[in-house]
């Protein structure tokens, strides 16, 4: 059979494409990733969010402005801190069955990311946004003006995730092994691997008083999850959850 050559245009897909300890860049270029699993199963993350955050500690973030004479303060708590090492993070294909193609190469445009980048599952201002870069202190993180900043990357038990992050656009050619694809024997796809941490949290605003009383706005309390990726890359994934380079 020959080799079958797929455009599937995407526009907003985030992910760092690491061969070979290398973050290609250039527009059009082919990238066969063999990574030996078991420096993969070795990797650990240089970055860990309980370096930074404590658990029930309230993070004061700063005046976001004035409420008349009153200060209005943006607070974040986390209530748990999960370190669930490499995991598939995305998607950027439909899942093919094993059998389907042989060595299949396929071209796309994806975006970009920071090293470390954080999402949340809710869609916060651009102040607050800032503030859980630099409480957290994400490595290089981009400081945004805007919320058109924030846009949609990640997907985590199919719930959307906003990350504010520098993107750039790059168009890839990625081949994939019949080693990472038919001999498997199960349904797979083009996807970003990560090292995850999982962050339960809660967001809430205050008015600042006289003797720095603070009075909770019970109106913009918010539950939400935040994940912090270490490390993306790309890889084969598969509809299981699991991806090429952790298969046994």
């Amino acid at each position: 059979m020959k080799k079958l050559f797929m455009l599937i245009p995407l526009t907003f897909l985030v992910c760092n494409v690491n061969c070979n300890n290398e973050i290609y860049e250039n527009s059009n270029i082919e990238v066969l990733c063999k990574r030996e699993k078991s420096s993969l199963k070795a990797k650990n993350s240089s970055y860990s969010p309980s370096s930074y955050l404590a658990v029930n500690h309230p993070y004061d973030m700063g005046e976001m402005r004035k409420d008349g004479l009153i200060g209005r303060h943006a607070f974040f708590e986390v209530h748990s801190i999960e370190d669930n090492g490499y995991q598939v993070c995305n998607t950027f294909t439909n899942f093919y069955a094993p059998g389907a193609f042989e060595d299949v190469t396929l071209t796309f445009t994806y975006s970009e990311t920071t090293t470390v980048s954080l999402s949340t599952t809710e869609k916060f201002n651009v102040y607050a946004t800032n503030g859980f870069n630099v409480t957290a202190q994400i490595p290089n993180f981009a400081k945004i003006t805007s919320e058109d900043e924030i846009g949609k990357s990640y997907t985590f038990s199919n719930t959307n995730t906003y990350t504010a992050s520098e993107i750039k656009e790059t168009k890839i050619t990625h081949t994939l092994s019949d080693e990472a694809t038919n001999d498997q024997e199960k349904k797979y796809a083009v996807g970003t691997v990560g090292y995850v941490y999982e962050l339960e949290c809660k967001y809430y605003e205050t008015h600042w008083l006289w003797r720095n009383n603070t009075e909770i706005l019970q109106d913009t309390v918010r539950d939400f999850t935040m994940y912090i990726v270490k490390d993306p890359y790309m890889d084969v994934v598969y509809q299981d959850g699991t991806f090429f380079e952790n298969v046994a």
